[in-house]
């Protein structure tokens, strides 16, 4: 957004007037543009359905670009990969674009060219309830009045089925335990 437009929405927003080069048509689409947007410490935001988003001047683009894009944790991901994440906090118009031609402009992003994948696709096997299932351990979380910390959580490839457990720690014998107890026992050795 130019620096002009997002000066003229927090001034309206803010004072509920007008600039004054404004003709009554101007006049009328910031009013109905407005209701879209609101200011909180002196920053605009939009409104979304998923939440608010701060609203980014044109001279604020590039380096939320290179920050998502080409700092450190940026990773150089690709053209949709950084819209996602832009698209969760920030707001300005033709942001695909901007981020796309931010892209299709980065040196080493054009060096290396687009990843490429000759690796066949292995389909898993799955004969029956249990065959086959998959663990994974999420945590650490907000300790809980019974003093767990972790969720272990296993699904059944066939079915679809899972099976979970909160418990304090991920070591082996814990892990072991919760096979034990809530895949042999109840559905028998995958």
């Amino acid at each position: 957004m130019n620096n002009r437009t997002y000066q003229d929405l927090i001034n309206y927003l803010t004072t509920l007037t007008y600039p004054m080069d404004y003709d009554d048509k101007r006049k009328n689409q910031l009013r109905k543009n407005s209701t879209q947007y609101f200011v909180k410490n002196h920053t605009l935001y939009r409104r979304n359905k998923k939440g608010n988003l701060r609203v980014i001047t044109q001279d604020q683009v590039e380096p939320i670009l290179f920050q998502l894009h080409r700092d450190i944790t940026g990773a150089h991901l690709g053209i949709d990969a950084v819209f996602e994440k832009i698209k969760e906090r920030y707001y300005w118009p033709q942001m695909f674009d901007d981020v796309r031609n931010y892209i299709r402009s980065c040196d080493v992003c054009q060096r290396r060219g687009p990843p490429e994948r000759k690796e066949p696709l292995v389909p898993l096997v799955v004969k029956e309830p249990f065959y086959q299932i998959g663990i994974d351990v999420k945590g650490p979380l907000p300790r809980t009045s019974n003093g767990n910390r972790y969720i272990i959580v296993a699904m059944d490839y066939f079915t679809k089925w899972p099976e979970a457990r909160a418990v304090e720690n991920m070591k082996a014998d814990t892990i072991a335990k919760f096979i034990f107890e809530e895949i042999i026992c109840r559905h028998g050795i995958p």
